[in-house]
């Protein structure tokens, strides 16, 4: 007997149940605060967010996010270019959040934190909403425009 894969797009649109089980694709959220400008990914352990804010402003928002949360820098590595950095910190329970930042472009910067595919996901999700929050509350985002918000010109315009 063979087994074949079929895509999750397919799967979807065949009608496939999509109740009771838990899905391996990740999920998608752009725009999915009022903090972020951006999009959000979550997969096996790893957030990766990009947004419109400069490098050093998000490597600062992630510095005072970590602060706001009392984690503790393990380590901290830039790239000798300054492209990207990982600074890496520890909760009190021993658990590593592992946080690249990457410069995409003058005006984007990805912002991927890892806590490990067994890691305790929440922490995660929580250390990348306060860089988002930091973040705001810096004005850092060099775009006023909202997805949610077509007339101000976000990725939501024209598809009403």
């Amino acid at each position: 007997m063979r087994l074949t894969m079929l895509p999750l797009a397919v799967l979807l649109a065949l009608g496939a149940p999509q109740s009771g089980c838990v899905s391996a694709a990740p999920a998608i959220a752009a725009g999915a605060t009022a903090a972020s400008a951006g999009v959000s990914i979550l997969s096996y352990g790893k957030y990766a967010s990009y947004e419109m804010v400069r490098f050093d402003d998000a490597v600062d928002a992630t510095r005072r996010a970590a602060d706001a949360l009392h984690l503790q820098l393990r380590h901290e590595i830039p790239d000798h270019r300054n492209r990207w950095i990982r600074l890496i910190y520890r909760d009190d329970l021993g658990q590593d959040l592992n946080v690249k930042i990457e410069r995409r472009s003058e005006t984007v910067s990805g912002i991927l934190v890892d806590v490990g595919r067994f890691g305790r996901a929440g922490m995660g999700a929580l250390l990348q909403q306060q860089i988002l929050d930091e973040l705001a509350e810096a004005g850092a985002y060099l775009e006023t425009w909202s997805r949610t918000n077509p007339r101000a010109g976000g990725a939501g315009a024209g598809t009403q």
